[in-house]
Parts: structure tokens; sequence; C-alpha cells
């Protein structure tokens, strides 16, 4: 009887709780991934130059000058008047986040890859090797203290991240 007595009293408290399950309409601001395809991702090529929007590592390469753009790939410009480099071409890197120089080598992430390229001869370089798989997935915003979207490998890389209004995002960080 008196389990029965303890089960009556706490009945109106269970019947109070809320779930989250009653959230999944609610409609909140959170992240949501980007993606560009495999196939669009390991596209490394040579192009003209175009305008830095945000400079990242910068290397000084014989008379060249290094500068990699997070996301995009690596500035080149000819140095030999350091007040005035003029610019020469532009290696796309999608999803190219850090660069190391060593020799005559460039290596560049790639995505998920690692990719060097020669550059001994800056204005005809050359893709040597992909590694594959070398870098894990992005699998959440640089951000913390923020719900997203669960990020799918399927659709493609991740290659950024935009504030949305979003209904029930199940990733938190």
């Amino acid at each position: 009887m008196r389990k029965l007595y303890l089960f009556l009293l706490f009945l109106p408290f269970i019947e109070a709780c809320e779930t989250s399950a009653g959230l999944a309409d609610e409609t909140v601001e959170a992240y949501v991934p980007v993606y560009k395809s495999y196939e669009e991702m390991s596209q490394v090529r040579l192009d003209p130059s175009k305008k830095l929007e945000k400079s990242g590592k910068i290397y000084i390469y014989k008379t060249a000058l290094l500068i990699s753009e997070p996301g995009q790939g690596v500035h080149i410009f000819d140095n030999r008047d350091s007040r005035k480099p003029k610019r020469l071409n532009f290696i796309a890197v999608p999803g190219n986040r850090d660069m190391e120089l060593k020799d005559n080598i460039l290596y560049v992430d790639n995505g998920l890859d690692l990719v060097t390229i020669d550059i001994s001869d800056i204005e005809n370089m050359k893709v040597l090797n992909r590694t594959k798989d070398v870098f894990p997935y992005p699998m959440y915003p640089d951000r913390e203290g923020v719900k997203f979207v669960c990020p799918d490998p399927s659709k493609g890389y991740v290659v950024d991240w935009v504030l949305d209004n979003v209904e029930d995002p199940k990733c938190y960080r």
C-alpha cells in the first residue's frame, strides 16, 4: 500500500516533465554544412592570379612570394621588388588550410588528401603526388557551444558552415 501511495504522490511530477522529443518541431539557429563534391575537391590546378581575400601562411621561395588563402589555395607573386610584389598566378587547392615548403616541393592539404607540388618552375608547377585520406573529415564547425546539422560524408566534403534557421539540429559542440 505504501508503494502505491508514493507512486500516486509523484504521478503529477512525472506528467509535468517534458522530453526533448517535444522540441523536434522547434526551429533554432544552427550551422549547416556546405558541401563540395569529392571530384571538385581533387581539382588542383594553376589559374591566373586573383585578388587575395584572406591571407594565411607566407613563404618566400627564390624570387617568389607564396601566400596561402584558407579554403582556396596559394597565391604566387613575383617578389623581386619586395615593395611592389606583382601577381603571377594562383594554385587552386579546394579545401586548403595549410601549406609547407621544403626545397622545391610545396605540400598542401586538399580536403582529406595531402598533395605535393613541384614548384621548381614557378610558372609551370606540377602535381607530383596525392596521398589519399591523410586528414580527418570535418565533423563540426570551428566554433564551440553551437548547434549544427550533422555532416554527411556521402554528400561530399564540407568546405564551409553557414548559420541558418534549422528544425531540430541533431549535433552540438
